[in-house]
């Protein structure tokens, strides 16, 4: 899920281009300009429309629904071996 209160304006500031400056993916479209209202969630949608398609299928959608609910295990992990790492150092 995501949420975005559209109180950041992305044309007033130069730290994030991917909003900002045209983008090969859509044909040069500037997501600032493109939507004045949340360009946050409309290059969210667009990104997501573009690499998974407008509906999963099935066998997707499961393995999609199995990382999500393996993540907060698998961060764990990682974070411990790069504890464990980290002590080398």
């Amino acid at each position: 899920m995501l949420v975005d209160g559209d109180a950041f304006d992305f044309s007033a500031s130069d730290r994030f281009p991917e909003f900002t400056e045209p983008y090969d993916g859509f044909h040069g479209m500037v997501f600032a300009k493109e939507s004045t209202v949340a360009p946050f969630l409309l290059r969210a949608r667009h990104k997501g429309l573009r690499d998974f398609g407008a509906c999963l299928h099935p066998q997707a959608a499961w393995q999609l629904l199995q990382g999500i609910e393996t993540l907060p295990l698998r961060m764990d992990r990682h974070v411990a071996n790069t504890r464990k790492s980290s002590i080398f150092c």
